[in-house]
């Protein structure tokens, strides 16, 4: 599919929900209502790579190309044209020289802003490239020009969004102790949602999304203390445009709900039409590192406790 169409699509909204609603999952007789957390989630990082300058039209966007395939593989949203709210953006700069036999030296030199065009960090990319092979855009050989600088894009970028000591204010948190859980092993129910594609994509990509973060996802419900349920909705067409809600809840095994997530934009339906590899990868990421602070705040009793 076209990440370039479907990446940047999903930004997220604060938490809407503090209680029990229609239940989803396995659990629809069991869930209470909300008892320790709900979190307020982050923008997504969404990433534009915009043109690149001191290089030819099509030298710049076979190199963007060439970086947003290397963001995918790590699971990272990234296009070269997009935008909304919570996007992110990396310019380069580029310089072409001559080097011996013919060769090429290829450097750009390229900046991560977020949304408020900040700067965030930097990376270089350098190579000595045959000139054919440069001319002709091999994507092999623009795939290692950017490898490096895709690596410390997404470094800067998938740290947990949460650590901060300011997270959450007693009222959010009911004045218990918040709680520290590493290696808590957590299973991911199969997704609720509109399709067999749809619902193991984002499952998996969730996976991915937190145990790059540090969570202990396991594949057996048995082997696990916490579980953590997804349900996908889609409202009525609106246009060429669809609503859509993502609602992400934690439960215990024995089906009592401990916090929950929510994420609604609105997504165009050739997005929905073209696959859901992309679109799941940007809903995992920006819900992931708010899932990971809801389990490290969890208070010890909130796994013991029976009432």
């Amino acid at each position: 599919m076209s990440l370039c169409r479907a990446a940047l699509v999903l930004a997220l909204l604060p938490v809407i929900v503090a209680g029990c609603g229609p239940a989803h999952g396995p659990f629809a007789n069991d869930r209470a209502g909300v008892k320790y957390l709900v979190l307020p989630l982050p923008d997504a990082a969404g990433i534009v790579i915009r043109e690149v300058s001191g290089l030819s039209d099509a030298q710049s966007r076979a190199v963007r190309t060439a970086l947003v395939e290397e963001f995918s593989r790590r699971d990272i949203a990234a296009a070269i044209t997009g935008d909304n709210r919570a996007i992110r953006h990396i310019d380069g700069v580029g310089k072409i020289d001559s080097a011996a036999d013919g060769r090429q030296r290829v450097q750009i030199d390229w900046t991560l802003y977020d949304r408020d065009a900040k700067p965030l960090t930097t990376a270089s990319s350098t190579a000595i490239i045959a000139a054919p092979r440069w001319q002709d855009r091999d994507p092999k050989v623009l795939s290692a020009l950017v490898k490096d600088a895709a690596a410390r894009f997404t470094a800067a970028m998938v740290e947990p969004a949460y650590d901060r000591a300011d997270g959450l204010t007693s009222s959010q948190t009911g004045d218990r102790p918040a709680g520290r859980h590493p290696g808590i092993p957590l299973h991911i129910w199969p997704i609720a949602g509109p399709s067999n594609q749809a619902n193991i994509f984002l499952q998996t990509a969730m996976g991915r999304a937190l145990t790059r973060r540090g969570i202990s996802v396991v594949k057996q419900m048995e082997q696990a203390q916490l579980i953590l349920s997804g349900e996908i909705a889609l409202g009525p067409p609106q246009g060429r445009n669809r609503p859509i809600e993502v609602i992400w809840a934690m439960l215990r095994p024995d089906g009592k709900e401990l916090g929950r997530l929510n994420q609604r934009n609105t997504v165009s339906e050739a997005t929905l039409k073209s696959g859901w590899g992309a679109l799941s990868r940007s809903i995992a990421e920006a819900a992931a590192g708010a899932v990971g602070e809801l389990i490290r705040r969890l208070p010890a009793e909130a796994l013991s406790d029976a009432k």
